[in-house]
């Protein structure tokens, strides 16, 4: 039974008057819209109204409009309001009574994606593999996203979405999903959600994006939530496959969870065909059964997978490629080459992935190289951030360039402060390479590292030092996909992928 409109009243009166703040309203207001699941419309009305006179006696103003932003979040709905909808119904497939080639299955989906779209080189193969991949994903402790980008509209997202909810294990495709409905719905159904046009609302939604990077990593996936009328804390799993489409890009932190595929308009000569999805639905139903069953053989195999991955991958995309690659392995023929190309080939071209900071201070590497100097004046850092027209250094605040505060205010966090430095017979404030070097060597690659070294890996501080005083910048040569592909086949010999396999 809930308590008396009068004994919450009280309490809040009690929490919020302990720190009448905006902030402690809010926070209480959430708890207590949280805690009226299955509460009449009546009840929640004279709740509210007895938390309004509260919040007015406190003096907090904006009441009734708080009230109602902590009814909305927490999708508080009448017993009408709640009949109303589609019941969620999400089944496995039954396995495919044969065993399945899984080479033949790969190769089938990737045709797939290539007769209904116009896609960048090596995406087809990245979304041949995660369907499958959904199919495994309690076999792994990573989960990874799947980013689907554009510059513009009419890009084929929301096709790609599309088939992806024909292949994929316990589709659940959605346009908008509030924070209280993604836990949940994660916690009962353990779908595998896509959602389109997330640049309409996840973009500016800092608990959504919470939930969404928390169900990364197994151990981590869950969040806590107080529910019932004793307000008693509970444990909500946010572990399930997820991928997403949108019009820019994600925040960062987001995005570096993410396996990425930037979309672009089709090209008159590029020729596709029209999707009909009921067309299609028969077959893939056949393929669902099918990755069921390949996955349910290979259990053990994929369990223990710890594949060979491209050393040219920072730390966190080796781990969003990590399953992906392994299921590439355990398939065998051309999808372990292929995988690792893609993997490569979409993590450089996806854009960079790296905090404001982070660019700032390779772009500050890149600077102390070229001039071939170990010292450099903060006046003379930022008039040359103020000509790279394609940072954000030139318009940092209010359309004006970077200042030498804001310079030093963005490097502090790395333990780098500007002192008096000694320059010819001036003694302005700035940098020396020198303190900076810890820095460089933690955050970022070496730029003049050959893929020989990379491929070796020698990236040692040591390997850095040697080579951050070279005067001679990489050529774009040097970055090439042809570059990059050469790492690539590196870590395949290594790990003996290429080996003839017998199907399966």
């Amino acid at each position: 039974m809930r308590p008396a409109v009068g004994d919450i009243a009280d309490a809040a009166r009690y929490y919020i008057g302990l720190n009448p703040t905006v902030e402690t309203a809010a926070h209480h207001l959430r708890e207590w819209a949280g805690g009226l699941d299955g509460a009449d419309a009546l009840t929640v009305q004279a709740e509210a109204e007895a938390l309004v006179g509260v919040l007015k006696d406190l003096e907090i103003t904006g009441g009734r409009k708080l009230i109602g932003a902590a009814l909305r979040a927490c999708q508080v709905v009448s017993d009408a309001e709640s009949a109303q909808g589609t019941s969620i119904d999400l089944d496995d497939p039954e396995p495919w009574h044969d065993p399945v080639n899984g080479i033949s299955l790969l190769n089938e989906l990737r045709r797939t994606f290539l007769r209904f779209l116009a896609l960048p080189e090596h995406a087809d193969v990245a979304l041949a593999l995660w369907p499958l991949y959904t199919h495994a994903h309690d076999l792994f402790d990573v989960s990874p996203f799947l980013g689907i980008t554009s510059p513009e509209m009419r890009c084929g997202k929301t096709r790609t979405l599309e088939l992806l909810s024909l292949m994929v294990r316990r589709a659940l495709p959605a346009a908008n999903v509030t924070p209280a409905a993604l836990f949940r719905t994660v916690e009962k159904y353990a779908p595998t959600l896509l959602i389109d046009e997330a640049d309409t609302f996840a973009k500016r939604n800092d608990e959504l994006r919470g939930i969404l990077n928390s169900g990364h990593r197994r151990a981590t996936a869950y969040i806590i939530r107080t529910t019932g009328d004793e307000h008693e804390p509970r444990r909500f799993s946010t572990w399930c496959p997820k991928a997403y489409a949108l019009i820019g890009r994600m925040p960062e932190t987001v995005m570096d969870r993410s396996i990425v595929v930037t979309m672009r308009r089709r090209a008159p000569h590029e020729e596709t065909e029209r999707l009909y999805a009921s067309e299609l639905e028969a077959d893939m139903n056949i393929a669902r059964r099918q990755m069921a069953r390949w996955v349910a053989d290979h259990v053990q195999a994929l369990s223990a997978a710890d594949p060979e991955l491209p050393t040219s991958l920072d730390d966190r995309a080796a781990d969003n490629w990590r399953p992906i690659i392994a299921i590439a392995d355990e398939a065998g023929g051309d999808w372990p080459r292929l995988a690792r190309e893609a993997a490569i080939k979409l993590s450089a071209s996806s854009g960079d992935n790296s905090s404001t900071r982070v660019l700032l201070l390779r772009d500050i590497r890149d600077l102390f190289t070229h001039r071939g100097t170990d010292r450099l004046a903060s006046q003379e850092i930022v008039e040359e951030l103020s000509r790279m027209e394609e940072r954000p250094w030139p318009e940092w605040r209010n359309g004006k360039p970077m200042t030498k505060r804001a310079l030093a205010k963005q490097l502090e966090p790395f333990g780098i402060r500007p002192k008096g430095i000694r320059i010819a017979d001036r003694t302005p404030r700035g940098y020396l390479r020198d303190e900076m070097l810890d820095a460089f060597t933690r955050y970022l690659t070496p730029k003049s590292a050959t893929p020989q070294q990379v491929a070796n890996g020698e990236e040692s501080s040591e390997a850095f030092e040697r080579n951050i005083t070279d005067d001679v910048a990489l050529s774009e040569e040097s970055e090439s996909p042809r570059g990059l592909r050469h790492v690539a086949d590196v870590a395949v010999n290594r790990t003996g992928v290429e080996r003839t396999r017998q199907p399966t």
